[in-house]
């Protein structure tokens, strides 16, 4: 017997703006070459973090602006942004 599985209101609201996401890079303009891996993977160990240091995610960010450095596609960014979880400004380097 299979038990269900419950994720944090975390992973449930990034598996929820993925799809969002997705489907904004499928309609983007250009020939775009997005970040081949899933970013909202890092979402678990992110909970997992949180959870075990028994904070909130609103005390682990204290109000205060989350940097996204080194962004990949910049989907937490976006995520975390468009929740109100945290401002979120991202910086990614320019391939050289």
């Amino acid at each position: 017997m299979e038990l269900p599985v419950r994720f944090s209101s975390l992973v449930r609201s990034g598996l929820r703006f993925r799809r969002t996401f997705e489907l904004a890079k499928q309609r983007a303009v250009g020939e775009e070459d997005w970040y081949p891996y899933d970013c909202f993977t890092n979402l678990f160990p992110i909970e997992q973090l949180r959870r075990n240091a028994g904070l909130s995610l609103a005390d682990l960010t204290g109000n205060q602006p989350v940097l996204d450095l080194g962004t990949a596609d910049g989907a937490l960014a976006f995520l975390f942004d468009s929740s109100a979880i945290a401002s979120t400004p991202a910086i990614t380097p320019v391939p050289t």
